[in-house]
């Protein structure tokens, strides 16, 4: 899995780089490139996921919010958003057979790259939307014997795919708290 990730995030950082220098020519051809998310943009977003956790099977639902709180040109043309939000996470945990629950609730701050009116030749990438998140979480409740709460570090990564302007699809992988989330598939309301 984790050489998965390496190989996934090599090829995201060399296709940024490949259009943020198609970005920076003198042909100025995403002259119209924007963002998916404006400064004042709500969303409202809810994911099913697959969490395994030290052989155990695990399904979580995470609902969450987010809110847009400025937006930067990288070379005058890369449109870049920043937000923030707050995630909950309610993991049903499959432990020997008995069912048990783990909330955690978690706060970051987030990162956008839109793709909308990229123009080409990267048109078919104008519905797409990639993401990243870093903050802290806190477990509310914890299966078993692990039954304290504590702080950690929580961070998301994933692509929005928007069907309409107000609304998409997403995939992510998260870390909230004790849970790791793979495979996890949402739907997005944008306000």
């Amino acid at each position: 899995m984790k050489k998965q990730k390496s190989v996934l995030s090599i090829v995201s950082a060399l296709a940024i780089l490949l259009l943020t220098s198609f970005a920076w020519s003198e042909n100025n051809a995403f002259e119209e490139w924007d963002p998916h998310f404006d400064t004042g943009d709500m969303s409202y977003f809810a994911a099913i996921g697959f969490s395994p956790w030290w052989g155990r099977v695990g399904l979580a639902l995470n609902p969450g919010v987010e809110y847009i709180v400025g937006e930067h040109r990288v070379g005058e043309a890369v449109p870049l958003s920043f937000g923030i939000a707050g995630i909950g996470s309610f993991v049903s945990d499959v432990n020997y057979g008995f069912s048990e629950l783990g909330i955690t609730v978690a706060g970051m701050g987030t990162a956008h790259l839109g793709f909308k009116n990229v123009g080409e030749p990267f048109e078919w990438l104008e519905n797409f939307d990639v993401y990243i998140g870093l903050g802290l979480s806190l477990d509310l409740l914890q299966p078993g014997w692990y039954g304290h709460s504590r702080i950690r570090i929580a961070s998301k990564q994933g692509t929005n795919y928007f069907i309409r302007d107000n609304f998409a699809v997403y995939i992510e992988n998260a870390y909230l708290g004790r849970f790791r989330n793979y495979l996890t598939a949402g739907v997005l309301w944008k306000m």
